[in-house]
């Protein structure tokens, strides 16, 4: 394998590598120019970008020769140009990449999608043409009807003038049938227009410029050889997709990884062989520097006036990975046959079985990945201060050696799709909580009790907020479930503020759940049509002449 890096020149730029001439061939001494007829066999598609194979076979006679490789796309950084060239007896000398300047667009797609919207346009032309001159036939009818014409008055018998209002009767007639049906004719055109603008910009470069790699090769004797040379290309990309399915009869979870690829570069990739990478080439590959941190006295500053813009609150998302909070999760590790995985503790690689077909219109082709299936624990979950209603949660350990990205999830429960969102990623050990939508055989009634400011004490002038809340849970499943249900109590920001649990209350089973200060958590064994009561009370003790402010949703 020889890169560009190690021995490379451009035609424009007209260097020569003098201290490497004892290597470069003389091309006074060239005897044939060689051409490599070559086509896409490989492709390396990363989450931005991809590494695109041309491969070919060519016959090398003994001697100094020149290998020409044409049809690549301009502005290939040459610095991770590849070329690699399958036999011992081939000795590389120079490389070159030369530009190569078209009057017409590079690609055929492109080209042919160019020319069908260009002969559409000129027959769109021609019925404008038409709908004029039948304008301008109207015009001239109405001229011959007021009987003046180029300004002359005529004056007309009457069996003239029957003959002229029938000539023009019919010849308005036909003039305005002219104008209705091309007025049709310009509507679909114009809808085949539009169509085919679309198509073009799915596609569309703009490139009228290839490039040709010229290599300078020595052969002991002659020998046929393939020859392949990989470059980069800007314009493709991936991303995942999950379909996550859950049983809830046998508590299976299946869970399917595909991937999404598109791309754009102007070379359709035909019945290639695709690598998905995670391997991110044009990340930032250098550990930041730490600056120094200064500290000096606030030296007040005159008042200017700045804008404000209100900043959108990120939504959580209803995917989490979390730590600690099922210790009754599934492991979840079996896997189904899909691609070949090879990974590293940095990057995995997966090969897509056989070969693929993806054409440069930028429109998303699926590719599968492979399937996960194993049991988890099922939990429904209650916040009853936000939402009355019960949601199911599907949990599960990652046993998995490599993790599971972030990309797209949709779910479906009992084989009914229930929704999408988006998923964080997910480590290996990780234990995760997958949504499944509410559900609708548990009920959750609040009962708000007496509340309010009362005071406080006889000593120390203090004001009492009492917060009492009831809440009912009613499971009417067959069986017994697991559910928890969360509620909060507020959290002091002030020395003076003290927040009191009433002796009365339902002791808790978990408290600061998924680390949010406050947030309680009781854990039930629902029983079928077994109502369950929580008493959430809780009292705000302040001084008597403050004023609560709360914050928090």
């Amino acid at each position: 394998m020889v890169s560009v890096e190690q021995l490379f020149c451009t035609r424009r730029s007209i260097l020569t590598f003098t201290g490497m001439i004892g290597l470069m061939l003389s091309i006074s001494s060239v005897a044939d120019d060689l051409g490599v007829a070559s086509s896409i066999d490989q492709v390396t598609i990363f989450p931005s970008g991809a590494e695109v194979t041309r491969v070919g076979s060519v016959t090398i006679p003994a001697g100094e020769h020149r290998l020409i490789i044409q049809n690549l796309p301009a502005a290939i950084d040459a610095a991770r140009l590849q070329l690699n060239i399958r036999s011992e007896n081939v000795r590389i000398g120079t490389l070159q990449l030369d530009e190569s300047h078209a009057g017409d667009l590079v690609g055929d797609e492109e080209r042919r999608l160019q020319a069908e919207l260009e002969l559409l346009q000129f027959e769109r032309q021609e019925v404008v043409d038409r709908i004029e001159a039948a304008n301008t036939q109207l015009q001239l009818l109405a001229s011959l009807a007021t009987g003046s014409v180029g300004g002359q008055q005529t004056s007309l018998g009457v069996d003239e003038l029957t003959a002229l209002l029938q000539t023009l009767s019919t010849s308005s007639m036909q003039a305005r049938a002219v104008i209705r049906e091309a007025n049709r004719e310009l509507a679909g055109l114009e809808q085949e227009i539009e169509q085919k603008r679309f198509e073009l910009s799915q596609v569309a470069t703009r490139r009228r410029t290839e490039q040709v790699l010229t290599v300078a090769v020595t052969a002991e004797s002659a020998i046929t050889t393939d020859v392949a040379v990989t470059y980069p290309v800007n314009q493709a990309r991936w991303s995942w997709l999950y379909e996550a399915r859950l049983e809830t009869e046998n508590r299976n979870l299946n869970l399917e990884r595909k991937v999404s690829v598109s791309q754009g570069s102007g070379e359709d990739w035909n019945d290639v062989k695709v690598t998905i990478t995670t391997a991110r080439p044009n990340q930032n590959t250098r550990t930041p520097q730490l600056e120094s941190l200064l500290v000096d006295l606030y030296q007040p500053r005159p008042p200017f006036i700045m804008e404000s813009r209100a900043l959108s609150a990120v939504a959580q998302e209803d995917a989490v990975a979390t730590q600690g909070l099922m210790p009754n999760s599934e492991e979840f590790s079996a896997s189904a046959p899909g691609a070949e995985v090879q990974a590293t503790q940095y990057l995995v690689n997966f090969e897509i079985p056989g070969r693929v077909s993806v054409s440069a219109d930028r429109q998303p082709r699926i590719l599968p990945i492979d399937q996960r299936e194993g049991h988890v624990v099922l939990v429904t979950r209650a916040v009853p201060e936000v939402d009355t209603s019960a949601y199911l949660e599907a949990r599960f350990t990652l046993d998995s050696g490599e993790p599971l990205q972030a990309g797209l999830m949709q779910f479906y429960r009992d084989g009914a799709f229930i929704g999408r969102r988006p998923v964080p990623t997910f480590q290996p050990r990780d234990e995760i909580n997958l949504p499944f939508g509410q559900d609708e055989r548990v009920r959750v009634e609040v009962f708000a009790e007496q509340e309010g400011s009362r005071d406080g004490g006889t000593f120390r002038r203090t004001a009492l907020d009492d917060r009492r809340v009831r809440y009912q849970i009613t499971s009417f499943h067959d069986d017994t479930i697991d559910m928890e249900v969360l509620a909060r109590i507020a959290v002091s920001q002030n020395e003076d503020i003290e927040v009191e649990i009433d002796d009365q209350a339902t002791p808790f089973d978990q408290q600061d759940v998924d680390g949010n200060k406050g947030v309680l958590m009781w854990q039930l064994r629902a029983r079928p049509a077994v109502p369950q009561e929580i008493r959430h009370y809780y009292s705000i003790r302040y001084p008597e002449d403050g004023r609560l402010e709360f914050q928090g949703r």
